[in-house]
């Protein structure tokens, strides 16, 4: 059960890699089923459900793996067994009450926040996923803390083979009485993938909790603190709360404001929707698909700079910080470089879509940032900062929101205008994050081993993509271009054994 950073961090990042893959070929045919009208009106309602998930948990799985991580360096294996029950029966209640609250006052609250009235089936749909996703965030937030990734992984990977064979299906099925059904499918498959990952999850956790019993003189010291670590717990898990607020509060209210902005600008109703679609239902979806990486790297970097705090192992915390940002910009640069070269290639030939073109290049420069934001993130929650989370998050969002409003209503802009509202808002949070991470660890970025590499091998992709991409399948471009990149780097000596 025992993993290291870079063992948790390649266990997340394989089975991460595989689920994405497969829940990015599943949207490639969702795309090309309902359409950019129909994945649209799945990503209006997906905030909406995303905020009231955030109420649900109000925190605790983040909070819990941060506390979880704590207490295993400290041996005390009986009070993780207790905050994991404690953390278990609050979000049982809450994701049995808010689910329900919204199922009564859904009817009013739809058509008062949504400007197409299509959007009811599919949220109706999808709201039984907040009981199944608050149940699964106890467990994650469990083998996170302890540092054991493989059935976070695993979990991932069923819910997307699920979702994918049931998706299917159930789209085929339900299209025909409307694009509306079609989105209905979708929604009903995430549900049904999310139990399939719930089952993964009990699994794993009856084998390990075994491996967590106390000794016998050890329970009476640790049930003396029991106490003081649940107040521990709810008090990181309130500013996380508060974080993911904001930043689902201003998901729900982009997902409100641009069709209507986009109205305003001279839009139809229709064309609205569709440009919410291309905009967050394929170019946000491909721009997200390096997170399968930066993702892993955050999740493991939480319980490690934990850890390492806790110890006062200063050259440890150092080295994780710098590690994790040298390989969230080797995986950033590549994927920058093809969004902003070969935009057209990827969302024609994999969508079927040319409207998500421009997005996606007007997305690419803000790659770097995006993906650091994760990073940075866990990083410092790792550190306990978790008011510092919610102060930046709250003003990125906030400038991102603003921009957004002002930007999407112009009839020359219009759905650009979000784009350039997202640049912005991820570019604040990211270096204020980086900020509080380099005065807080005292850390020094060593940059010096790795940033020439890097650009030179940057730059000889450039040349490749340009010099072949009339001429080759974009796969087989990405693919070489990708071999050539960290073929350099390595001549280069731009990472090292253990990197590798």
């Amino acid at each position: 059960m025992k993993e290291s950073f870079f063992q948790g961090a390649v266990v997340l990042a394989i089975g991460s890699l595989i689920a994405k893959v497969l829940g990015f070929t599943y949207r490639i045919y969702v795309v090309r089923l309902v359409g950019s009208e129909g994945i649209g009106l799945y990503e209006l309602v997906f905030p909406l459900i995303t905020l009231v998930l955030v109420l649900t948990t109000a925190g605790i799985p983040v909070a819990l793996a941060n506390t979880i991580a704590r207490l295993k360096g400290q041996e005390e294996y009986y009070l993780i067994t207790i905050v994991i029950r404690f953390s278990l029966y609050i979000l049982l209640i809450t994701g049995i009450i808010f689910p329900v609250i919204m199922l009564y006052f859904a009817p009013w609250l739809l058509p008062k926040i949504y400007a197409d009235p299509r959007s009811y089936w599919p949220f109706m749909a999808l709201l039984p996923v907040i009981f199944f996703v608050s149940i699964s965030s106890v467990f994650r937030g469990y083998f996170q803390g302890i540092s054991f990734m493989l059935p976070n992984a695993l979990a991932q990977l069923s819910e997307q083979l699920v979702r994918f064979a049931f998706g299917l299906i159930l789209i085929a099925w339900l299209l025909p009485y409307g694009i509306e059904f079609g989105a209905v499918g979708l929604a009903l498959a995430v549900v049904i993938g999310e139990i399939a990952g719930l089952i993964v999850l009990l699994y794993f956790y009856f084998r390990t909790t075994l491996k967590l019993k106390p000794k016998p003189t050890t329970v009476l010291k640790s049930q003396t603190s029991l106490v003081l670590i649940l107040q521990q717990l709810m008090f990181l898990a309130l500013p996380i709360t508060m974080s993911r607020i904001v930043s689902s509060v201003s998901l729900s209210l982009k997902a409100i404001i641009i069709p209507n902005r986009l109205q305003a600008a001279g839009s139809t109703l229709q064309q609205a929707t569709q440009a919410y679609g291309a905009y967050s239902g394929i170019a946000l979806s491909l721009i997200s698909f390096p997170n399968v990486l930066t993702g892993a790297l955050g999740a493991v970097l939480l319980p490690t700079v934990a850890m390492a705090t806790i110890k006062n192992e200063h050259f440890e915390l150092q080295r994780r910080v710098n590690q994790g940002i040298k390989l969230t910009v080797l995986v950033a640069l590549p994927f920058t470089v093809w969004f902003f070269l070969l935009p057209e290639y990827l969302t024609v030939t994999i969508f079927h879509n040319y409207e998500a073109a421009i997005l996606l290049k007007l997305l690419a420069p803000s790659c770097i940032f995006i993906y650091l934001q994760q990073t940075t993130g866990g990083i410092l929650l790792g550190l306990g900062k978790m008011k510092t989370i919610l102060l930046n998050s709250a003003l990125g969002n906030l400038f991102g929101l603003a921009v957004t409003y002002v930007l999407v209503g112009s009839p020359i802009l219009k759905i650009k205008g979000a784009v350039i509202g997202l640049s912005l808002g991820v570019t604040i949070i990211c270096l204020l994050n980086l900020k509080v991470v380099f005065k807080h660890t005292k850390t020094q970025l060593k940059i010096a081993d790795w940033l020439r590499p890097f650009t030179i091998a940057t730059l000889f992709m450039i040349l490749f993509i340009q010099c072949f991409s009339n001429q080759l399948s974009v796969y087989f471009i990405i693919l070489t271009s990708g071999l050539i990149y960290l073929l350099v780097i390595i001549l280069l000596q731009g990472l090292s054994k253990k990197d590798l």
